[in-house]
């Protein structure tokens, strides 16, 4: 997937709420060397939400079932960290007044499902991190 698949993406809930999802999408085709059209990830969106794992939002209630079929790893929790992880692969969350937004860092490069030069991308802060273990 490349950067910024977010912007106009053919799902309008998609579209508005799913960087959490398209960061661990991105994840799972760097570890597992998988590669997504717009209706696989539409349909692996229908499934997850069908499941439990996924509210029709974009929210994420099980991140780690997601990211575990997804790339077929048996992680088993995921963190909450205040400092950076000394991990490969991590999920950053970002905060600015009135907006949140997940990227994705591996091997300390970042993969924005927006377009990251997009105006006000820079006015984002780092919150927190979630390590998967």
């Amino acid at each position: 997937m490349k950067q910024g698949i977010q912007a106009n993406f053919p799902h309008e809930q998609l579209r508005k709420y799913g960087c959490y999802f398209f960061g661990l999408l991105k994840w799972s085709e760097i570890a597992a060397g998988k590669s997504y059209s717009s209706d696989d990830i539409i349909s692996l969106y229908g499934t997850f939400v069908r499941q439990g794992l996924m509210e029709e939002d974009c929210f994420l209630v099980n991140p780690i079932a997601i990211l575990n079929v997804l790339c077929g790893k048996k992680f088993t929790d995921v963190t909450k960290a205040i400092n950076k992880p000394l991990r490969d692969t991590f999920v950053v969350f970002l905060k600015k007044p009135g907006h949140s937004h997940f990227v994705l860092s591996h091997n300390d490069e970042i993969w924005d499902s927006l377009d990251p030069s997009r105006a006000g991308a820079g006015d984002y802060t780092i919150d927190s991190y979630r390590v998967f273990i």
